[in-house]
């Protein structure tokens, strides 16, 4: 049943998560680093087990496993990573690995996650060569370079196929103008880089472009940290191997696996601001974190009692995580539960706000909705103009209904001709609740009881207009309805039937199909 198809899907992601975390594991026992008196640094299996538990039990990764859409990004990441070690295995022995690059092809057929694993791969060999590469180990990147072409290249006659709907393929919407374009770009790497060590501001939904938390503090701190790398590297001359051929290359690979993210010359997700999107980019961070305190833990002779307080510490930060992933993981497996937990947030997502709305009037919660629609529907600036002006579009469509279930028509018929008349109605979102298909039917009912069946039918086709795309169903109904007001029985018996197509289980469109039929028997028509 579908409660066993769910525990297997999530069992999936789940085991599909620890491999990735096993894979990490066995890259940071990989790695290593040469000192100069001619010693290797390597991660200890207790360190390289710490990253690895630090990566897997990060909040930040709860949305990836606990949603069964996102089994794409742990294919592709596992696959990727994989790939990755094979191209280190290859490079060591001065050869090319074709089977990293079948394995990079199928990630990327996953989800393009590792489309910069050229110049990641260059980075990791950069840290292993601890400088330049020679030009003749140039060569080994070719397979990687090869697959990620022929990736680009099978995704660009798949867009050519279906151009007509190329322009839902990437991703949310585009910022209005340049400047806004970088600004966010700088703000979201410095949110990802500060939440990959300290998971704050994480909630089960969150607005895009994450403005809420919009302060340059994280930015600030990351670029102070570049800075920092490239200025001690060339003024300590005996730390700049370190610095510049180890940590700086893991920030810089940081940078590179954020570009498809942050939506720079092309973007992965639907967005450029997700939690989830931090799946990738955090394993440079963490590896060169935890090479820094293998380093500091060989520097010093640790008593006993001060190893006990290490690993206590460790300890203590993996439980801690444990028990915050634990809880967003229980809010992600209970259905309501999501959109009242994100309105905890100081910016609450736009459309769960919505969607609680929604809620709240079918649950006759009049007075609670206004105040949810005053106090949490805010505007975005960083949102595309039009999303702001949806935002207020729904705010007439809530004050119009409740004045409707208040029994104020006339109130609510204002709001009507406002909406539909004076607003660009047409940026309503039809497929987030249930709202505006209730204003629409309240509305038009009361037209109905005027005599005005004329206005009603007008504002079924609008309706209809709206939820084409998102509720073809639903659309064929207000289709069926105007048609049926205007007396013209065979298109609306048409439109009934094509909805019934699209949705048999809907009764409401079958009595009004039974209703057709009944005026087409009456006008002496026999239903065709």
């Amino acid at each position: 049943g579908k409660h066993r198809y769910l525990m297997g899907a999530h069992l999936q992601n789940t085991c599909w998560h620890i491999l990735g975390a096993w894979l990490l594991y066995c890259l940071g026992r990989t790695l290593r680093y040469r000192r100069g008196d001619g010693s290797t640094l390597r991660l200890s299996p207790a360190m390289a087990f710490f990253l690895a538990a630090f990566w897997a039990l990060h909040p930040q990764r709860v949305e990836v496993v606990a949603w069964i859409s996102e089994r794409k990004e742990l294919l592709s990441f596992g696959l990727g990573l994989g790939a990755l070690l094979l191209f280190l295995r290859g490079y060591r022995r001065g050869r090319m690995s074709w089977l990293a690059a079948v394995l990079l092809l199928l990630s990327l057929w996953g989800k393009p996650l590792w489309i910069t694993f050229p110049a990641l791969a260059f980075l990791l060999a950069w840290v292993e060569q601890q400088g330049p590469l020679p030009w003749r180990q140039f060569r080994l990147l070719l397979p990687g370079v090869l697959a990620c072409l022929l990736y680009l290249a099978w995704q660009r006659a798949l867009l050519l196929k279906v151009a007509a709907d190329s322009s839902t393929l990437g991703g949310g919407g585009e910022l209005s103008n340049g400047w806004l374009h970088f600004s966010t770009t700088l703000h979201n790497y410095g949110m990802y880089f500060t939440k990959t060590f300290v998971p704050y501001g994480i909630n089960p939904l969150y607005p895009y472009f994450d403005p809420g938390n919009d302060i340059p503090h994280a930015t600030l701190l990351l670029l102070l940290l570049t800075a920092l790398l490239l200025v001690a590297g060339w003024r300590l001359r005996r730390c700049r191997t370190a610095l510049w051929h180890v940590l700086l290359p893991a920030l810089a690979a940081f940078y590179v696996a954020l570009v498809p993210v942050v939506g720079i010359f092309f973007r992965v997700g639907n967005t450029d601001f997700a939690d989830r999107y931090s799946y990738l980019p955090a394993i440079f961070l963490l590896l060169a974190a935890a090479f820094v305190l293998q380093a500091l833990q060989e520097a010093f002779c640790w008593r006993v009692w001060q190893r006990w307080l290490l690993l206590s510490g460790a300890g203590l930060i993996l439980a801690l995580f444990f028990r915050q992933s634990y809880f967003y993981t229980r809010i992600w497996s209970s259905g309501a539960r999501v959109t009242a937990a994100s309105l905890s947030h100081p910016r609450p997502n736009p459309w769960a706000v919505q969607k609680y709305i929604s809620l709240l009037i079918q649950r006759e919660q009049l007075s609670e909705a206004e105040s949810v629609c005053a106090e949490k529907l805010l505007d975005y600036p960083h949102y595309p103009r039009e999303m702001n002006v949806s935002l207020e579009v729904f705010r007439k469509v809530v004050a119009g209904t409740v004045h409707f279930k208040r029994g104020q028509n006339s109130l609510g018929m204002q709001y009507c001709r406002e909406v539909f008349w004076h607003l660009p109605w047409q940026y309503l979102r039809m497929s987030w609740n249930t709202l505006p298909h209730e204003f629409i039917l309240l509305a038009a009912q009361y037209q109905i009881t005027l005599g005005n069946d004329e206005m009603a039918a007008e504002l079924f086709m609008r309706g209809a207009q709206l939820s084409l795309e998102s509720q073809p169903d639903v659309s064929a109904c207000y289709y069926g309805q105007a048609a049926l007001l205007r007396k013209n029985y065979p298109l609306a018996l048409f439109h009934f039937r094509h909805s019934l197509e699209l949705n048999a289980d809907n009764p409401g469109v079958r009595r009004l199909l039974s209703i057709t039929e009944q005026k087409l028997r009456s006008a002496g028509l026999r239903p065709q």
